[in-house]
C-alpha cells in the first residue's frame, strides 16, 4: 500500500486517503491528523504542516502574547492576520476599517477621521481621494 501524502491520512483501516479536516494537519505519513494549537485553525481542509495553522477571522497573531487576540474595533482581521505584518506597513490580512487611518511611518498610531469618507480604511498610508497621507 502507498502512504498518503501530507494533508491526508488513512484512518481506521480505510483503503483510501482522507483529508484532514479544517483546524488540523498531517505533515508526515500518519494515520491521524494533528490538531492546530488552541485558538488556531487552517484556511481549509488538507493542511500539510503546522505552518498552515493561523489565527481565525476576527483575531490576529499577537507577538507579545504569542497567541491569537481579539481584533481591535478599528480593524478588520481576516484569517491569518498578524500585527507584525500590519506594523511592517504591508497591511495584508489585517486592515483598518473605514473611518480610520495610520501613516506609513508609524502604522501603529491609528487615528479616527473626522470625516469617514476621508479615510477609506485599508493598510497604513491609505487615504481618500485628494488627501495627503502625511
Amino acid at each position: 500500500c502507498a502512504a498518503c501524502p501530507p494533508g491526508l491520512v488513512a484512518s481506521g483501516g480505510a483503503i483510501s486517503c482522507q483529508y484532514c479536516p479544517k483546524g488540523s494537519f498531517a505533515d508526515v505519513e500518519s494515520s491521524a491528523c494533528q490538531q492546530c494549537p488552541a485558538g488556531f485553525t487552517t484556511d481549509a481542509a488538507s493542511a500539510r504542516s503546522s505552518d498552515e495553522c493561523l489565527c481565525p477571522a476576527g483575531t490576529y497573531l499577537s507577538v507579545l502574547q504569542g497567541a491569537c487576540a481579539p481584533c481591535p474595533g478599528y480593524m478588520e482581521c481576516r484569517i491569518g492576520s498578524s500585527m507584525t505584518e500590519f506594523l511592517s506597513g504591508r497591511g495584508g490580512a489585517m486592515q483598518l476599517r473605514e473611518g480610520y487611518m495610520s501613516r506609513l511611518e508609524a502604522p501603529g498610531e491609528v487615528y479616527k477621521c473626522m470625516a469617514v469618507g476621508a479615510c477609506p480604511g485599508g493598510g497604513p498610508g491609505s487615504c481618500g481621494a485628494l488627501r495627503d497621507p502625511a
